[in-house]
């Protein structure tokens, strides 16, 4: 399947929205809030603000250079996870540029794609697992490499750039002893095993940072929008108004900022019932669907930037949040969607099958042999519409 294809399929694949009984409106303040969501969607945008650290056409060149090498035709492996371990390891640059380092050498997006599975053991594997197992030291050369995946990652595209998230690198031997305590089965022991575990937090009260937000977007705008004019007001407005209805991320308890959040969603359902094709209102998602969409994003991008980079990943999500968030001493406004452990994978050379396999049993791996299974296209993929 090509990349073309399933671009084609999504620009046109569509549903339509559930039309829920025509309830009556509870409260004013969710009237006031509809009514301006609809204000700004239909004003049209009096200024521009582009996104923070926007690449121009060369910038946009330099950066493809530096990080989209090209593979060496005539020394990768045959196997794909060859491929990506031969990049990351190789000790000449292939694109001349001696500040990037050997690592930089990376493969391509495909290569990428498929060079990545489910890593379950990690180096220091050795088949016992006990309470008594304490973190193994974390090798600076892959965690330098999970920092660049980390700010490849950061590149990944959220909602208005409002990058409703925060990213927690755990490394030091205590701060993975107290993350493994709140792992369930062998994830802690994946944390004790691997390099570094990336503690993905999705921020449900996105609305806390809008200062932060507007000094980076005024920091990267033109000129003109610096200015204290009616324009540039309005402009900042409709800003405003679009990222706290979308994100349902209002900066208050949660016990005030959810029955408001509710009711909003609510009344946005009702009016999209009435007003039918005539006025198109957006499904507007709760706090915690919609930050965590936007992070899982970073988070895919991440655990693909690793295994450009010859890292092997595992994408955890049975942990306990509220467990988690207590000994890393994250806030309660961030939800915890999912944590991936980053190293380098057990070599399994003697005595076992390569072939990893899960708590469950199910085999994991990257080359033909090993792959975990995917069902046909054709039972995922439809044109034009829902069969």
């Amino acid at each position: 399947m090509t990349a073309s294809y399933l671009s084609s399929t999504t620009r046109i694949r569509r549903g339509l929205p559930l039309s829920p009984p025509p309830w009556s409106l509870q409260a004013p303040q969710n009237l006031l809030m509809a009514a301006l969501l609809i204000v700004a969607l239909n004003v049209p945008s009096l200024f521009s603000i582009p996104s923070a650290n926007a690449f121009t056409a060369v910038g946009c060149t330099i950066w493809q250079q530096k990080q989209l090498h090209l593979q060496h035709p005539d020394r990768c492996t045959s196997t794909r996870r060859g491929r990506a371990t031969f990049a990351a390891s190789l000790p000449v640059d292939w694109d001349g540029d001696t500040d990037d380092g050997a690592a930089a050498n990376n493969v391509s997006l495909d290569d990428a794609v498929k060079n990545r599975y489910a890593c379950t053991r990690y180096q220091r594997y050795d088949g016992i697992y006990d309470n008594s197992r304490k973190p193994s030291p974390s090798d600076p050369r892959t965690v330098e490499l999970a920092k660049q995946s980390l700010d490849l990652a950061c590149r990944a595209p959220t909602g208005f750039n409002a990058q409703p998230y925060k990213l927690l690198l755990v490394e030091s031997l205590e701060a993975k002893q107290a993350l493994s305590k709140f792992c369930i089965g062998r994830n802690k022991d994946r944390v004790l095993d691997s390099d570094c575990s990336v503690v993905f937090l999705a921020d449900r009260e996105a609305m806390r940072s809008w200062k932060d937000y507007r000094a980076m977007l005024l920091e990267e705008s033109n000129p003109s929008a610096k200015k204290n004019s009616k324009k540039s007001r309005l402009g900042w407005l409709k800003l405003r108004v679009l990222v706290a209805m979308f994100s349902s991320g209002l900066p208050l308890p949660k016990i005030l900022g959810g029955p408001i959040s509710f009711g909003t969603r609510l009344a946005m359902r009702i009016l999209s019932w009435f007003t039918r094709s005539k006025l198109v209102l957006p499904t507007l998602s709760s706090p915690e669907c919609w930050s965590q969409k936007n992070t899982m994003l970073v988070a895919m991008t991440y655990m693909l930037a690793c295994s450009a980079r010859g890292l092997d990943t595992t994408p955890m999500e049975g942990h306990l949040s509220w467990g988690i968030r207590q000994s890393l001493k994250i806030p309660r406004r961030y939800t915890i969607p999912i944590v991936v452990s980053t190293g380098r994978a057990f070599d399994a050379t003697t005595g076992e099958t390569s072939a990893e396999s899960d708590d469950l049993g199910m085999g994991h791996g990257n080359t033909l042999e090993t792959a975990t299974p995917r069902l046909p296209n054709d039972m995922v993929v439809y044109e034009n519409e829902f069969p």
